[in-house]
This record gives C-alpha cells, structure tokens and sequence, in this order.
C-alpha cells in the first residue's frame, strides 16, 4: 500500500510538472518540454496524452499548449470569493482617482497571489502584475500588509518555506527586519514597498480583515516619481485607508436591518 501511495504521489508531481513547464515555455514539442521538466520523451507522451483526453492540454500541429480547462476553474472560485466581489467596484475607483495600478492581494500556501487588478489611465501596465501572479509576501506592500496580520508562527512558517530573496537593495532580507517593519504595518494600518520588488516602483497597501483573520489586501502602485513626498506616505494611505474600510465593512458585516 505504501509503495502504491508513492507512486500516486509521483505521478501527481509529474503531472504538475508538465503543467508548470508548459506554463513556462507557453507552447513547446515533446523533445523540448521533456528536457525542460526531466522526463523521459516516451514517459512525457504518456502523460501529455492522457492530459489532452481530460482537456487540461492542446496540441497544435507537433507543439503542445495548456488549455482554458484551468481558467475556468479559477475563474468560478474567484468569482465566489467575498473579497473579489465586493472589491472589484473599489479597484475601479482607485484605479479611476489616482490613475495608477490598484490590485487585490491574497494570501495562499504562503505565496501572495493577486485576485483582481484595475489599471488606471497613467498607469503602467507592464508592470501591472499578472491576475493569478503569486509572488513572495516580503517582497511588496500588498503581500507585508497580509503578513502583518498573521500569526507569527505562520510567517516563521512562511520563511522557512520560501525565505527571504532579494529583488532589489531595498528588499527585506533578514528575519528581525521583517518582523520590526510587520510590527510598524499593524500600529499605522498600512504598508509600503519603496521600490522593494522593481527599482523605480512604489506602493501603498492597507489589510482587508474580518474579526481576527485577515481576507487579504488592497493596494495602489505606480513609478516613485508619481509616488512621491507628502502624497506617498500620507495623501495615498489616507485613501487607501478609507476604501480599504469600506471594503471591509462590505465583506465582514451584516446589516441589521
């Protein structure tokens, strides 16, 4: 029994394997993506083969692609989850009032994962972050404004399972660090990444909580010569603060009457 259990569990990474790799490489033959995940061309075959009869994967004349079978599985979760709901009106103003970047930000296995995004008429969508990204919770404002609200046995959790890198010289990088910033977050409400994940980007994100678990978070990002003095580090989280609130109110309270 144990030796089948293995099996199973090999076969299930592999098959994320394949999934992730054609993630990567977009489109890609067998002899290419066997040697980006590791797996022999007659094994791959196997897998791609069956992955076609259940839709997850497409072949296009000798080349293979992932399909919109996932799509559409994250795309029905996401449209049920309270957070996205009621949010997306809030990213819309955001976006339309500082004409930058807003996003909505949750966290999952310990990844920051963003669940919806507005793009505001100055804002810079190449660097707008992909709906679905994840991306490492230490590194932004919208992934610290989560950690903050979390157990601290949960973030000791968290780095040992995906540690601190570096993106830029801004990028916190060691454990007492993060934890003096996380504690500075909860007392003012809001927190920043002064070009923590891109050199010449800036952001402002507020924590969207309900009783003692935090759903996530919303937040505003745009090039630091736009986010800049007075207006970064007061004007925006005055903002974000208040929509942040209610938001909060929409997702976490019932009306009385």
């Amino acid at each position: 029994m144990a030796e089948k259990d293995k099996r199973t569990i090999k076969t299930a990474d592999r098959t994320f394997d394949i999934v992730e790799g054609l993630d990567e490489l977009g489109q890609a033959g067998v002899t290419e993506l066997a040697d980006h995940v590791g797996i022999p061309k007659s094994t791959l075959y196997q897998y791609l083969t069956t992955l076609r009869e259940r839709d997850v994967v497409v072949k296009q004349d000798e080349s293979y692609r992932l399909s919109l079978r996932l799509l559409g599985y994250g795309t029905k979760l996401r449209g049920e989850m309270p957070l996205y709901k009621h949010g997306r009106p809030y990213l819309r103003e955001l976006a339309e009032e500082t004409g930058e970047i807003a996003w909505i930000a949750v966290e999952e296995h310990g990844l920051s994962v963003t669940l919806g995004r507005e793009i505001g008429e100055n804002g810079l969508d190449k660097f707008a972050g992909l709906v679905g990204g994840r991306t490492k919770m230490h590194t932004h404002a919208a992934g610290k404004a989560i950690l903050a609200h979390l157990p601290e046995s949960r973030v000791d959790e968290i780095i040992r399972e995906h540690g601190l890198p570096s993106l830029t010289d801004a990028t916190i990088k060691d454990r007492d660090t993060l934890f003096e910033e996380l504690s500075t977050i909860r007392e003012r409400g809001y927190a920043f990444n002064d070009e923590e994940t891109i050199e010449g980007l800036r952001a402002v994100a507020v924590p969207i909580e309900t009783g003692d678990e935090v759903l996530g978070s919303i937040a505003v990002g745009g090039p630091a010569n736009r986010l800049d003095g007075e207006y970064y580090r007061s004007e925006l989280p005055e903002l974000v603060m208040g929509v942040a609130n209610e938001l909060k109110l929409q997702t976490s309270v019932s009306s009385p009457w």
